[in-house]
């Protein structure tokens, strides 16, 4: 669920093109979710654009109808997954991580900074989210070495004569 109301890219990501959404479903009580959702094949998801950008999107995300939707969606589906603006922005994410049984928080290579991560983990806690835990994303590949990421390769604890 594309729940950046602001610049929203879901959408985007999977090439739907769509103008109803979230904002949809949230301003329409006649509209109905499965004629909202897009089955992507490829990904083998439902996704649920943004919709058209309202002029009020915090309080659509904290609106008691988006409890509703919230509740049918998971009715409906087995995972639910909510894409939200970065919380340093707006108050949009907050909003919806009292809303959810859980919240990871998804650290950009090279945009976040520690003291950014502290302070989005201050706010969540403020709203007394569930963060179940962080990715950390855009890390250039070939910055990291061979292995998996951990810091080390296969060579891990093998003495030199036995490599």
């Amino acid at each position: 669920v594309d729940a950046d109301l602001r610049k929203p890219t879901v959408a985007k990501t999977f090439n739907i093109n769509t103008t109803v959404g979230l904002t949809s479903l949230l301003t329409d009580r006649d509209a109905n979710i499965m004629d909202t959702v897009n089955y992507v094949a490829d990904a083998n998801i439902y996704v649920l654009a943004a919709g058209p950008i309202p002029p009020n999107p915090s309080e659509l995300l904290g609106s008691n109808r988006m409890a509703e939707l919230i509740g049918e969606l998971e009715e409906m589906f087995d995972l639910v997954i909510f894409d939200t603006p970065p919380i340093l922005a707006v108050t949009d994410a907050q909003v919806v991580a009292t809303r959810v049984d859980g919240v990871i928080v998804v650290v950009r290579s090279g945009i976040a900074n520690k003291n950014e991560v502290r302070k989005t983990k201050d706010l969540l806690d403020v709203v007394n989210a569930n963060v179940i835990g962080a990715v950390y994303n855009g890390e250039d590949a070939n910055k990291l070495g061979y292995g998996y990421g951990y810091g080390y390769g296969y060579g891990y604890g093998q003495s030199e004569t036995s490599k």
